[in-house]
């Protein structure tokens, strides 16, 4: 894996963007990302860029993390693009993390995307971080072809960096970032928070999981069939 330099975009980097936006099926509108780079904060939409560490730093490809309107605490995962010369060197699997730091930073507790059902590489990588495939929208896209409708984990946080998460099948710990201040490794090997509520309360945070899930869901289902009968 060829370990990129992960930054914000900003507009000095719009003709890079540009030119890997362009290698894409449907690509977005050059004004429309210019826009994003001129005007939005990264608490509407953000464009994190994937740099060579070489002396002229090209850009290796970028993601576009955005939200979903009407959902609280919900990001879209709107483009994930990878340079076509630097396929399969990790740039997609450094992104999806960044993505998932930024989306941590604004307090998202899912991040949901659409790919195309003919896009096996992305499904696959995708899933490999726990997204799920919730639905199909017929027709999705301009030449007819059907979306799969993804979206990873929910959340239960806690005020240690700690927290509970589910993702329609499986309930995991994440314990906090080490602590460099720690006293000795000790501190860093004590149970989290996010543990000793597992331990002490389990069946409340599975019921408060599992529900915040299923209400998630339903909210999509009818957000998805709304757009369809509204095209």
């Amino acid at each position: 894996m060829y370990v990129a330099d992960i930054k914000f975009l900003t507009p000095e980097n719009l003709s890079q963007v540009l030119e890997i936006n362009s290698q894409i099926l449907n690509p977005w509108s050059d004004d429309i990302i210019e826009d994003d780079l001129n005007n939005n904060s990264i608490d509407e939409v953000s464009y994190i860029g994937a740099f060579a560490t070489t002396l002229e730093a090209p850009l290796l490809g970028y993601a576009v993390l955005g939200c979903e309107h009407g959902v609280k605490k919900c990001g879209v995962l709107m483009a994930l693009i990878v340079h076509r010369d630097y396929f399969r060197m990790g740039i997609g699997t450094q992104l999806i993390f960044a993505v998932s730091d930024c989306a941590e930073y604004l307090r998202y507790k899912r991040i949901k995307l659409r790919v195309r059902k003919s896009n096996f590489a992305a499904i696959a990588l995708y899933e490999k971080f726990s997204f799920r495939k919730e639905s199909i929208i017929s027709g999705y896209y301009s030449n007819g072809e059907d979306a799969f409708v993804m979206s990873s984990r929910v959340y239960i946080p806690f005020d240690d960096g700690s927290s509970v998460s589910f993702d329609g099948e499986k309930f995991t710990i994440h314990r906090q970032p080490n602590d460099i201040n720690a006293v000795d490794q000790r501190d860093i090997n004590a149970p989290c928070k996010a543990e000793l509520a597992w331990n002490n309360r389990w069946n409340e945070l599975v019921r408060s999981l599992e529900n915040a899930w299923k209400k998630q869901k339903h909210l999509r289902k009818l957000q998805d069939r709304k757009k369809i009968y509204s095209q």
